[in-house]
Order: structure tokens, then C-alpha cells, then sequence
């Protein structure tokens, strides 16, 4: 067997989820990207529904990498699709809140229009 050919992640297995996490607590780089892999579309289709398309893939990278953060704390009593979902929809309201704070504008309200000139 050839141990420097990668192979892909097998398909995440939502009814051996606490292995999974044990998996991913104990440091596997790939044990994480299972869940990535087998959620992330579903994840990207929630942002998009609050989202322009470059936000909501910002949005669920960041919500991605907080979740891999905060993995040691998650306790297991919801399913981790539920648990990434959360923390999805959370991502997006952040950055929906930033947004309106800041007041960001599209440039083209912002650019001369050049069209009424003569």
C-alpha cells in the first residue's frame, strides 16, 4: 500500500457522528473535512437565501473556521448539521449587521451617471 496517495474523506456517516467527533477532538486534519464536504452545499444554499453569492461563501468559510474552533465545546446533544447550521445562519447575520452599520453602498450608487450627458 502506498501511504503518499491521498484519499478522499469517506462520506460523512451522520449515525457514527460521536466518532466523527472524537476524530476531529483528537486532532485527524481529515476527520473535519467529512462534514465539510457533505454539508457545505446545503450550508452555501442557507447563506445564499440571506446573502449576495460572494457574502454567503464568506460567510460560510467563516462559519466553517469558527465552528472548528469551538468544536471542543460542543457537547454532542444536537446533530452536527444542526450544530453547523446554527452557527451559519449566526455568521450571516453578522455580517449582515456589519453591513448595515458601516452603511456599505453598491459603487454603481456611487458612480456618475454619464448617461445625461450630452
Amino acid at each position: 500500500m502506498d501511504l503518499t496517495q491521498t484519499t478522499p474523506p469517506a462520506a460523512f456517516d451522520p449515525g457514527d457522528e460521536p466518532g466523527l467527533l472524537s476524530a476531529i477532538k483528537a486532532g485527524d486534519p481529515r476527520a473535519f473535512e467529512r462534514p465539510v464536504n457533505e454539508t457545505g452545499p446545503r450550508m452555501l444554499a442557507v447563506a445564499r437565501r440571506m446573502l449576495p453569492e460572494a457574502d454567503a461563501q464568506d460567510a460560510v468559510q467563516d462559519a466553517f473556521v469558527s465552528a472548528l474552533r469551538a468544536l471542543p465545546g460542543f457537547d454532542g446533544r444536537s446533530k452536527l448539521s444542526t450544530w453547523l447550521h446554527r452557527i451559519v445562519v449566526n455568521a450571516c447575520l453578522m455580517k449582515l449587521r456589519k453591513q448595515t452599520r458601516r452603511g456599505e453602498r453598491s459603487i454603481e450608487e456611487m458612480m456618475p451617471d454619464f448617461t445625461s450627458w450630452g
